[in-house]
Parts: structure tokens; sequence; C-alpha cells
């Protein structure tokens, strides 16, 4: 059994090294006659035994070709024809594959700027698991579908162990924006949420901003080293600003500018799931988000949504 196996092995290795010697002798007839090498060799190849039949298509000119397989060597294969010899060394292509294959299971560092994970998501700020903000907390009542995050990646910094694993960590920025129900002015100097003060009159487009730069030390696993991406870590961002944007009846924009009591520090956990360069991604902060005013603990932020880029 072993034996038929070893000799129908040859015989596919045979088969395989004769073709790749057709498509040269017909390359280099086209480039003998002047002629620009073809995009796509039209040849027809018979395997007759020791020897090849060769058939341009185009002029109907015919070669036979015999096959030697010189030695105990039997991955070279010498063509002879009547007024020149060509020669394929299949050992060499069989190393450069090799060392390719070798190549993509090294490890590589990971470094450099980018433009990637670009997060886009619906934000869930709560108590307890209670998204209604009632009570103390009353006074940020969201409005659920305009309540969101948005942020990306810039910097990114790891090492590839292999085609499947990567570890790496990155920074970039992170918008949180809350679309605020009640018509509150706050004071971005004092204890922000302490007391509020009634605008008098109806407020559009109510919204508090924090902007933070966030750092995900991200574990990635590719499955078979495919498109298939998934990946978890700890995420930390610390604060860089907080804003209130609000439009008045009259039209007037309005931004008032501070931390607005945002934590300074925040941490957590996210995972991503990615098919190709698009995915969805949850982030979960174990930290409150507000801390000036005690009435405003343990208000936590649940985010998810769809990711672009990897």
């Amino acid at each position: 059994m072993t034996t038929i196996k070893t000799i129908a092995l040859k015989r596919a290795r045979m088969i395989t090294l004769s073709v790749l010697a057709a498509t040269t002798w017909s390359i280099q007839e086209s480039q003998a006659a002047g002629n620009p090498t073809p995009d796509t060799l039209k040849n027809k190849v018979v395997l007759p035994a020791d020897t090849m039949v060769i058939e341009d298509l185009k002029t109907g000119e015919k070669r036979t070709i015999r096959i030697h397989l010189p030695g105990q060597e039997e991955s070279i294969i010498s063509i002879e024809k009547t007024d020149r010899d060509f020669s394929l060394d299949a050992t060499e292509n069989l190393a450069a594959t090799k060392r390719s294959s070798r190549s993509d299971k090294k490890g590589r560092p990971i470094f450099g700027i980018t433009f990637s994970r670009i997060d886009l998501g619906l934000v869930k700020p709560h108590v307890g698991g209670n998204f209604s903000m009632t009570g103390p907390n009353e006074h940020f009542k969201y409005r659920p579908g305009k309540t969101v995050n948005f942020g990306f990646d810039v910097l990114q910094a790891g090492y590839r162990f292999n085609r499947e694993f990567r570890v790496f960590l990155s920074a970039g920025f992170d918008w949180t924006y809350m679309r605020l129900r009640n018509d509150f002015i706050f004071d971005s100097d004092q204890s922000p949420y302490a007391e509020m003060t009634p605008a008098g009159e109806k407020l559009r487009k109510n919204r508090l901003t924090s902007t933070y730069m966030r750092l995900p030390l991200t574990f990635e696993y590719r499955p078979g080293g495919d498109k298939t991406r998934i990946a978890v870590g700890p995420i930390a961002g610390f604060l860089l600003k907080g804003t209130q944007r609000y439009k008045l009846e009259s039209g007037d924009k309005v931004k008032r500018k501070g931390d607005f009591g945002y934590t300074p520090f925040q941490y957590g956990l996210f995972g991503r799931f990615n098919v190709g360069g698009v995915g969805i991604f949850a982030k979960y902060y174990f930290n409150d988000m507000f801390t000036e005013s005690p009435a405003d603990k343990n208000i936590q932020n649940l985010t998810f949504g769809l990711s672009i880029g990897i």
C-alpha cells in the first residue's frame, strides 16, 4: 500500500513539474520570436508515459518533449529540445515556500500611527442596573437613542506572536454624549450637580459631553489566522475636558467648558468581535461617571455598538 502511494505521489509531482516546464518553454519561445509575453498562456499538455506534447492553440505548432529524472534527484526535471535545454529545480521553489511559511509563524513587533477601531455605539448610564435615572439622579434623565459614544485609536505598540495571536497597547480618543431631557444649566466651576439652575425656557439639544484619552490593552485572537477576530482586555481613560452644549429658543447656541464633575480617571473592560473590518464592541466601566456630588454616586457607564477597522 505504501509503495502504491509513493508511486502516485511521484506521478503527481512529475505532472505538476511537467506543466511548469511547458509554461517555461512557451514563454521563452514567445520571447525568442520577438513577441511580448502573453498574459494567459494557451497551451494544451498531453502526458503519455515520460513524454509531453505541447500544442500552441494559436499557431497549431506541436513539440514533443522528453522528461528525464537524472540520478536520484526526483525533484529536478531536464527538458531537452532540438536547439536548447531547459531545467527546472523544484527544490528551490519548495525551499522558498517553506521560508515563507516559517516567516508567517515568526513573531514581530507592532508599533506606529494608525486610524482604526472606530467605535460608534449607544451609551447606557445606570445605577445598579436601573437605567431610568430616578430620585436624586433625576437631573440625568437622558434620551436613550441620542446618548451615544464615539471613539478611535491613533497609536499602537505591541507584539504579534504568530498569525493567530497578538497583544498591543493603543491610544486614542473617546467622546460620550449625554442628551438630557431636563432644561437645567450646570455650573462648570463649582459642584455642578449639587445645585442646578433651571433655564427658564425650553432648551434644545441640551447635551453633556466628556472627552477622554483612552488606553485599551488588547489581547487579540484570530482563529485559524483568518479574518475573524476576537479581542478582549482592560481599558482606561484620562479626562481631557467636559462640556455642556444647548440651543436656546432664540436660536443662539451656547457652549460651556469645564470638567462638569466627570471622574478624572476611568477604568473597565472591553470586548470586540470582528469579521473583516466590521464588527461589534462593548465596554463597561467599573468607576462612577461623576465624582463631585454624593447624589451622583454609583452612576456607571455601559456602551455597546458597531466598530470599524482592526
